[in-house]
């Protein structure tokens, strides 16, 4: 799957449970979804399998007393955030702008902005703070609340900052429910605007020469170069070479050669990856690999004895790539 957007309401379908049964005339276990098993076929009492009531896709298997959460009361327990961080007082406020999720649908993440919050900078480019929830069926991730900032023209999304939103969730059907705590606060979230803004006017002075664009890329997404004699490495490697390329061009032509342009060409790329087997479980890890860098950098630059060849360390040597 692609990392394109599609309606939030894909996320919710309908969830459920179904009882596990195993023959018992051969140890190979094989199991059924049926409201009567046959009569060679026990039951497994000490498990449920997590399923997708519209296509019996079987996602997990879990304990009896799981207590399943859906997407769509994911988003109910997300807005219990929002209103927490913005201050709100009607889910009409959470607008939905993006819904990573792969086609087995296992997990997904559900983006919401404020519709009337962002960030002007460098004239109108206008950056939205946004609330990432994140759930899954396949036990991939757990339940939990991210803070980022995307740009609004382009989409291109940035987990920004170590503020964690915390909370307490019990998954045993005999809690009363989920319990959440939050360790941030609105006020934090205003803070974490301000380091944010003060972050990009700092990348935006700084020169990043167009040459450094994809070994930067290599070094902040971790891209090594691939062994010579694996011709489909070296395909995805060339691949994002030239995904690269195209994208500095871009917003080079766009902002200049600083540390504004090379973050848009990262959050651009983590945003909308190539070359990965699964785009979706990607981007999430890119978007913060983004964000972290953004701060590191920042730090990296203040110091006196900076030089792009010794930040970049083995990534120096990899040639920029010309766009086709």
């Amino acid at each position: 799957m692609s990392a394109q957007r599609k309606a939030i309401g894909e996320a919710f379908f309908t969830i459920g449970f179904r009882d596990i049964f195993m023959e018992s005339r051969i140890r190979r276990q094989k199991s059924l979804f049926k409201d009567e098993a046959p009569a060679d076929f026990v039951e497994i009492k000490r498990y449920k399998a997590v399923v997708a009531l519209d296509n019996e896709h079987v996602f997990s298997v879990v304990a009896p007393d799981y207590k399943l959460i859906t997407n769509e009361e994911a988003t109910h327990l997300g807005f219990e955030c929002f209103q927490q961080l913005f201050k709100v007082t009607s889910e009409s406020d959470m607008e939905p702008y993006n819904l990573i999720m792969p086609q087995s649908r296992s997990f997904c993440h559900i983006d919401f902005v404020h519709k009337k919050r962002g960030l002007k900078l460098f004239g109108n480019d206008l950056w939205s703070p946004y609330l990432r929830i994140t759930n899954s069926y396949n036990r991939m991730y757990a339940l939990k609340f991210d803070l980022g900032f995307c740009r609004a023209i382009c989409m291109n999304g940035v987990i920004f900052g170590k503020k964690n939103i915390e909370f307490k969730f019990h998954h045993s059907r005999r809690a009363t429910g989920p319990k959440i705590t939050f360790n941030i606060t609105a006020k934090d979230l205003v803070d974490l605007e301000k380091q944010f803004t003060e972050s990009l006017h700092n990348l935006q002075l700084y020169l990043v020469p167009k040459r450094y664009m994809w070994p930067l890329v290599c070094k902040v997404f971790d891209i090594s170069l691939p062994e010579e004699q694996n011709r489909r490495q070296n395909e995805i490697f060339q691949q994002r070479a030239q995904h690269t390329a195209s994208l500095t061009d871009s917003y080079f032509s766009q902002f200049g050669e600083n540390g504004y342009a090379a973050l848009n060409v990262l959050s651009d790329f983590a945003s909308r990856p190539v070359g990965y087997i699964s785009a979706a479980q990607r981007v999430n890890s890119l978007q913060r690999e983004t964000g972290a860098w953004i701060s590191g950098f920042v730090k990296a630059i203040e110091q006196k004895d900076f030089s792009f060849e010794k930040y970049l360390g083995k990534f120096s040597n990899y040639a920029a790539p010309v766009a086709q």
